[in-house]
């Protein structure tokens, strides 16, 4: 029986998550499964071309599993394989973890039906789905429980690295409790230092959701790092908040007020039969101020 490849993308902070999870789940499967990781060596024997590894790699897979946290979310080469596999025609999962929830993942990512790791049954459906694409028949004794705690605990290891922002206490958390329960927090709010990302048209029936005046009503994003990095959160803006965005540049640093006004029921990635919760988060006030880089 040929065994199914795998492809894992991960960023080199994040090897030991990775490695963890190739042996768990090629343990699980008592080697039909057969899993890619770039900073094996058994994957890449030294003198290889590396590049070509990985594109051989990515070409014999069959799945894609891309780890995805707030740190790897907005790498170029994350998405550049992520990207590669899916103009290849493989099924491209993310598995969200360190805080990061599927609603929170960029764009292009958003659209795949990612994994929280976090969560037990979501593992468990990993596990099924890649024992029905190796054709065997799913395990009884699923590690679901032990690989969903350990990644609740902040465990493999991670290597750290330097923000390319000062972190801001608590918003982070803030940001990802409000994704992942937006109904539990409708009246919160939180002050934040972000930068101006796209002003656009509002969707009006989410502004009418948030309580907002649509004849002035904008799309904010609000970034709050150098780059166009994670945590990034949409909002909503209108009258006299709404002028002052609509008349910054891009890129322009702000002190803002956040506030969650409602909830909106927002469908899924077509082929997926369900709808999820977000938070409809308005922006109460908006202060331009100097860029936190470099202080």
């Amino acid at each position: 029986m040929a065994k199914l490849n795998v492809f894992m993308s991960h960023i080199h902070e994040e090897e030991a998550v990775a490695q963890f999870l190739k042996s768990r789940i090629e343990e699980t499967f008592l080697g039909q499964v057969d899993i890619f990781v770039a900073s094996d060596a058994k994957s890449i024997e030294p003198g290889h071309d590396w590049f070509e590894k990985i594109m051989e790699g990515i070409r014999a897979a069959k799945v894609l599993l891309i780890l995805t946290s707030g740190e790897s979310a907005p790498r170029p080469w994350i998405n550049f394989e992520a990207g590669a596999g899916w103009m290849g025609g493989k099924r491209v999962i993310p598995l969200c973890h360190r805080g990061m929830v599927p609603p929170a993942l960029p764009e292009a990512l958003r659209r795949l039906q990612a994994v929280d790791m976090t969560e037990p049954a979501k593992v468990a459906d990993l596990l099924s789905l890649l024992a029905r694409e190796a054709d065997l028949n799913v395990p009884p004794d699923l590690p679901a429980e032990e690989i969903a705690g350990r990644f609740r605990e902040g465990a493999p290891a991670v290597q750290p690295r330097e923000a390319a922002v000062p972190a801001q206490p608590g918003f982070d958390e803030t940001l990802f409790a409000w994704l992942r329960r937006p109904g539990a927090h409708v009246g919160e709010e939180i002050e934040v230092t972000a930068r101006l990302g796209d002003v656009t048209s509002p969707n009006v029936r989410v502004a009418r959701a948030a309580g907002l005046d649509t004849a002035t009503a904008l799309r904010v994003v609000l970034h709050t790092h150098e780059e166009d990095y994670r945590p990034y959160i949409e909002c909503m803006a209108d009258g006299a908040v709404a002028d002052t965005v609509d008349g910054l540049p891009r890129d322009t640093w702000g002190k803002a007020k956040l506030r969650v006004a409602a909830t909106y029921e927002l469908p899924s990635p077509v082929g997926v039969e369900a709808t999820r919760l977000v938070p409809l988060v308005v922006i109460q006030s908006f202060a331009r101020t100097q860029s936190p880089v470099g202080r």
